[in-house]
């Protein structure tokens, strides 16, 4: 039987290639978007901690780099093309409803299989 099983599946673009820490951000945006730079800078040091055992902080804790680095994390991550920024909101993942946001009208219970699938 020749080709690999996962033939079927779309290559990956390149900008789809991130980090551990990127990825885990997005996974993070996902879930609480919209979110603010603050906030995101607060995720990533609390990771920070939970990874090294020392450094960063806990989540609910916020320092004077707190918001520099949510938005470079989030500027990177809007580069990538993977979330945007609304101001007076925050960053979000475009298409995905947010709870008090169905303006969307995406349900992930109903949408259909991505291409491919």
């Amino acid at each position: 039987m020749g080709g690999d099983q996962l033939s079927f599946l779309p290559p990956e673009p390149p900008a789809a290639k991130l980090t551990a820490r990127q990825t885990e951000a997005l996974f993070h945006i996902g879930k609480t978007h919209p979110i603010d730079n603050e906030t995101l800078g607060a995720f990533l040091h609390s990771r920070r901690r939970a990874l090294r055992g020392h450094g960063g902080h806990a989540l609910d804790d916020r320092c004077q780099y707190c918001t520099s680095e949510g938005t470079a994390m989030g500027r990177r991550l809007r580069e990538l093309g993977y979330v945007r920024w609304k101001r007076g909101h925050g960053w979000y993942i475009p298409g995905v409803a947010t709870e008090g946001n169905t303006s969307t009208g995406y349900d992930p219970a109903t949408a259909p299989f991505p291409d491919g699938f």
